[in-house]
């Protein structure tokens, strides 16, 4: 494994209120289609908006008794999201 070191700085987006957490598979073979549906269908612009990359996407919410680690890993990170970011309102 090897270290990247950074030699520059990058712009911290200030003032962040995302109102949406859009949580996606990691798979990029859905990715265009699955980006498309959020912006189009349900109006979520995904700049504004945290976009959450997980293997198997919400699949360890909606199967949390067949795979209990991975509901509670994805349950650990929408509540520390949450906390975060009071403005969220939707998942």
């Amino acid at each position: 494994m090897s270290i990247i070191q950074l030699s520059r700085e990058f712009e911290v987006k200030e003032g962040f209120e995302p109102k949406a957490i859009y949580v996606r598979c990691v798979d990029l073979r859905f990715a265009k289609e699955s980006d498309r549906f959020v912006q189009e269908e349900l109006g979520f612009n995904l700049d504004d908006n945290i976009v959450m990359y997980i293997p198997g996407g919400l699949a360890g919410l909606a199967c949390g008794q067949r795979t209990p680690s991975r509901f509670k890993m994805m349950t650990r990170y929408l509540d520390f999201t949450l906390r975060a970011f009071p403005t969220i309102e939707t998942i």
